[in-house]
């Protein structure tokens, strides 16, 4: 019984440790399209400390306009403003990686997110 009493007290302060520290992790999103957008644009607006990472004309109206979420059962938009980069102009370290590209440049990005910085 004491054991379990001491392993319950200690998954609470663990818990709480992880909740306080989860405030200050920084999050990174590559390829900040259908699904990687949603997951960025939620994240932020959870007030998380997140970087989406694109290219292109979607990378330019982000950094230029938000990203906007328009919600498919009524209708309704949302935009907010995003952290946005893109790979070439990238530099912090991240606690957490959400990879939401293509199986074929998988390995460069692990190449370059694991032995590069």
């Amino acid at each position: 019984t004491d054991g379990i009493i001491i392993m319950q007290e200690s998954w609470q302060e663990r818990f709480w440790l992880r909740k306080k520290e989860d405030s200050k992790m920084k999050y990174a999103v590559i390829g900040a399209g259908g699904t990687g957008g949603m997951i960025g644009f939620y994240m932020t607006k959870a007030g998380k400390d997140v970087t989406l990472i694109a290219r292109g004309e979607h990378l330019a109206k982000m950094q230029e306009k938000g990203l906007t979420v328009e919600r498919m059962w009524d209708g309704s938009m949302e935009t907010l403003p995003v952290s946005a980069t893109d790979m070439e102009h990238y530099r912090e370290r991240r606690a957490c990686i959400f990879y939401m590209g293509t199986a074929q440049s998988l390995k460069t990005m692990t190449e370059r997110f694991l032995f590069h910085q």
